[in-house]
């Protein structure tokens, strides 16, 4: 008896043993949005207490799987990945409060943009990537770098130790990540092809890991060894070797570059979970937290199953315990260096002064500001950031590895209408690049309503309070009788054109992202023609007015509008003030009551501002104002129209911007309006939107031709329109019905693709 005993204890021991040893490996396969299943097998797994020893996983597996060796609680993980941010970078989105408006050039009507370089004029420059992802690249880099620095830059030393895998394209074979830069190895796993742009790393373009193996069951065994696998499939066992669909490019993108995966585990200690992710699109991530449940449900279905072989439990406070040490006395994220490559040192200076305006250390947050600003320069075609911890000095240095855009870009557009508006648009910028930035930009419009040419050029520099200096010369001619049309054919006067020439110098400052001032001088010139009586002969001439001077002008603007028309999110305030100081030349027509040449000097002080407002949406519903208001000193001109064309003018609505209407236009007025858009599953915005237009005193023309102001408040006007919105990637598609307050023909109906947008007007 006394001589089993000690063989019975060691047998216990030995048992004991392997109950506590038993190592656990989590394998996760790619799928894109699918692959959020994870982290729902996670909080499973966590709950019931299954230890996790190992993580490995390849695309959306690698990024869940490197969030977990970090230290993020499944909780964590859910917080993050159903958050703006991670919806924004994810589809390569930049937030309105980082788009650093202080950058954007004035909309104008382009569809396409090519690029070249000015000795290579017809090698074009073409996108590689659907997705920017220049946001999603620092978002990696900020939320992985402390860890990665605590664990010493080694995947095994991380909470738990953790691998993933990428495709090196060019030797056709996988690449193992078992250390080095986490945010880069896990950006290098999710590169899926023609929708991120792929990681130079060590002078290997590397793609997506799931090209070459969607599901690394076999390197999670290589590299670790463990007891038992746990293996999660998010693409439902093998749904990217479906055949490709003639009308899909995803698949068929998929069918051209990945390799058949086998979704099977050859270890025999091994169980495979299969969540019921469904057929939803790459980066659908409208449906984060039903993804997660269906991966929690799987997990907790097949339980009982794993429990009964895998004996080792870990309980919820060790759990938390062991997350808590990893991640407190993470180096914070300060950085004081930038290094740049890619460029010359002048254009490394320029960046460096926008990264780091003081030249002291700077916090992630402020430096995650400023390079939005980076990215927003026109000079810059793509930045890739990384993290390097230095525990000497207790901080990080930022490595920048930049691509300059290439310096000559042209830019196609116009508009394609049912009414004789249409026009053509060709813009061209050239950007010459070092210390500070000089950008040269010409356009040209042409059609029947409107032509114009601007010259433009803007000197960026760089400083703790950046500015610029643009100087600009724009003339516009107005062809209102040549555009007129069934609906408009009898409104008054059947014959006018203006033309308007503007000489600015402008000089303006950033105040934070999303706002701007500027301030300049500008010398103005007006030439209207127009006949003032529908009773004339192809003999008669016109009256002429012609009118010249200065025109010092102040502006504040903040603007957030998601686009440069049919808006329907953000905002837009813009606030102008000016003087006008100029001498009136008005030369009579054959058809005018007065031969008399006149010669009268105007100045007069004008303030406006606007406010274009988008609420957030609520189901297929969204709300917004605008809101308008004018005031002005201004005096009249010597007749009607020649006041009326200089007057202020309120045109909220697409098609009121091509016409004269003189009714709406007014020295002083308020106005506001409501708008109503319903988003439908087609994509298609259904607008309705309705204005109040209510001057101080109306302008109307007496008998003698002269103008006049009715009694205040005397008049009280609206419009209305109704439009089916289609945003193409190069420009709307809008079918919309108009409403004006007027006795004739007060009805419209525009089909146009494309933008009616123009250059401004010299007293605009």
């Amino acid at each position: 008896m006394k001589l089993h005993f000690p063989i019975l204890i060691l047998f216990f021991l030995i048992l004991n043993h392997d109950v506590y040893s038993q190592k656990v490996g989590l394998v996760l396969s790619g799928g894109g949005a699918r692959g959020l299943a994870h982290i729902g097998v996670i909080r499973a797994l966590e709950e019931q207490n299954i230890p996790i020893d190992f993580v490995c996983g390849s695309s959306m597996g690698a990024l869940i799987a490197g969030m977990y060796a970090q230290g993020y609680s499944p909780d964590e993980m859910e917080e993050l990945v159903s958050s703006p941010e991670f919806y924004n970078w994810a589809l390569g989105i930049i937030p309105a409060k980082d788009d650093y408006y202080f950058k954007r050039k004035e909309d104008n009507a382009s569809w396409i943009t090519l690029r070249f370089h000015r000795d290579s004029i017809f090698q074009t420059s073409l996108p590689t990537s659907l997705i920017n992802s220049m946001p999603m690249d620092f978002s990696m880099m900020e939320h992985s770098a402390p860890s990665i620095a605590k664990a010493h830059y080694n995947f095994d030393s991380l909470m738990v130790p953790f691998r993933c895998i990428a495709a090196d394209i060019e030797d056709k074979k996988q690449i193992v990540f078992r250390n080095g830069d986490l945010g880069e190895a896990i950006r290098a796993s999710s590169a899926f092809p023609f929708y991120f742009k792929p990681v130079n790393y060590n002078g290997k373009i590397l793609f997506d890991g799931g090209l070459y193996n969607n599901f690394p069951a076999d390197v999670l065994e290589n590299e670790f060894h463990p007891d038992f696998i746990i293996g999660v499939d998010a693409v439902d066992g093998g749904a990217a070797d479906v055949p490709p669909d003639e009308d899909d490019i995803i698949s068929q993108v998929k069918a051209m570059f990945m390799s058949k995966t086998d979704y099977h585990i050859r270890s025999k200690n091994a169980i495979l979970l299969h969540p019921k992710t469904g057929n939803i699109g790459l980066l659908d991530f409208e449906n984060v937290h039903k993804e997660i449940q269906t991966g929690y449900t799987e997990a907790m279905m097949l339980m009982d199953s794993m429990q009964k072989v895998i004996v080792r439990r870990i309980d919820t406070a060790t759990m938390h315990q062991k997350r808590r040490d990893f991640v407190k006395d993470m180096p914070k994220l300060i950085v004081n260096e930038v290094i740049v490559e890619g460029v010359n040192r002048n254009q490394g200076v320029y960046i460096r002064k926008i990264l780091m305006p003081s030249g002291n250390p700077i916090p992630i947050a402020d430096l995650r500001s400023n390079y939005y600003k980076l990215i927003a320069d026109d000079n810059i075609k793509s930045i890739y950031p990384k993290l390097v911890y230095h525990q000497e000095t207790g901080y990080y240095v930022l490595m920048l590895k930049v691509k300059q855009e290439r310096d000559l870009k042209a830019m196609f557009g116009g508009d394609f209408a049912s009414l004789p508006i249409s026009e053509g648009y060709i813009g061209v910028q050239y950007n010459m690049w070092a210390k500070q930035a000089l950008s040269l930009n010409t356009n040209v419009y042409f059609g029947k309503l409107y032509s114009s040419a601007q010259m433009k050029a803007r000197l960026d520099v760089p400083s703790k309070v950046p500015f610029y200096l643009e100087g600009n010369f724009t003339i516009n001619t107005w062809d209102y009788f040549k555009s007129s049309s069934s609906f408009f054919e009898d409104v008054k006067p059947p014959y006018l054109v203006t033309t308007d020439r503007k000489f600015a110098f402008d000089a303006g400052l950033p105040l934070g992202n999303e706002q701007k001032v500027y301030g300049g001088i500008s010398y103005i010139s007006t030439s209207d023609n127009y006949y003032q009586t529908t009773n004339f002969l192809l003999t008669d001439t016109a009256d002429v007015t012609n009118f010249s001077g200065y025109s010092p002008e102040f502006v504040f603007v903040h603007n957030t509008l998601n686009k440069k028309q049919y808006a329907s999110a953000g905002s837009l305030v813009n606030f102008t003030t000016r003087y006008v100081n100029g001498r009136e030349h008005t030369i009579p027509g054959s058809t005018s009551n007065d031969t008399t040449q006149i010669f009268k000097n105007h100045h007069w002080i004008q303030a406006n501002i606007t406010l274009d407002k988008y609420y957030k949406q609520r189901g297929v519903l969204r709300f917004g104002v605008y809101a308008e208001v004018n005031a002005s000193t201004q005096d009249f001109f010597s007749n009607y129209t020649s006041t009326a064309l200089a007057a202020p003018a309120f045109n909220p609505i697409a098609e009121s911007k091509t016409l004269f209407l003189g009714q709406y236009r007014a020295h002083n007025y308020g106005a506001f309006g409501l708008k109503n858009i319903i988003s439908t599953k087609f994509k298609i915005d259904i607008r309705f939107e309705g204005y109040i237009f209510q001057p101080y005193r109306s302008i109307y023309q007496q008998a003698d031709l002269t103008a006049a102001n009715t009694l205040i408040l005397a008049k009280r006007l609206y419009m209305a329109t109704a439009a089916a919105v289609y945003n193409t990637p190069v420009g709307p598609v809008s079918l919309s019905f108009n409403y004006y307050d007027q006795k004739v023909n007060p009805y419209s109906i525009l089909f146009h693709f494309g933008y009616i947008i123009f250059n401004k007007k010299a007293l605009d």
